[in-house]
């Protein structure tokens, strides 16, 4: 299963509707943080945010366009100060951390994004670990499965 089919599962079974904020909260603060990990937002990456995008909008779940609105917000804080950027994003997640189905999902998520451009670069490689920790999962788990 994609994990475009495992994110409209998550978020059926979870009932998530467009008042859960906090879930698309640090869904975009995740992709900000991919698509700037090495620095530049590569056009691939963009892509795999669109797609992101682009099934929140057919299930129903999000305005695409405040969902954009985020993810601009996170990559502006990025973009304006690194370090505090960093934190005011991995803050969100760490409050989303709640295990489960749901969780993995965005995890997953966040590596297709870092692998959109075929390259995951060691600052991708850093910032996935300290999402993973942030999301109180095992970051090598997700990257054993993803060499599968």
């Amino acid at each position: 299963m994609g994990i475009m089919e495992s994110l409209e599962r998550a978020l059926k079974k979870r009932g998530i509707q467009g008042s859960d904020s906090e879930f698309l909260e640090a869904t975009m603060a995740g992709v900000a943080l991919m698509t700037l990990a090495d620095n530049d937002e590569r056009l691939a990456e963009l892509v795999a945010r669109d797609h992101i995008l682009d099934r929140l909008a057919e299930l129903k779940t999000f305005d695409p366009k405040q969902a954009v609105e985020v993810y601009e917000s996170y990559t502006d804080k990025l973009r304006q100060n690194r370090v505090e950027g960093e934190r005011a994003a991995l803050d969100v997640l760490a409050r989303r951390a709640r295990g489960g189905e749901d969780t993995k999902v965005l995890v997953r998520a966040f590596l297709n994004i870092a692998n959109a451009d075929q390259q995951f670069s060691d600052p991708e490689r850093r910032l996935f670990h300290r999402i993973c920790l942030a999301l109180d999962v095992s970051a090598e788990e997700f990257l054993d499965e993803d060499e599968d």
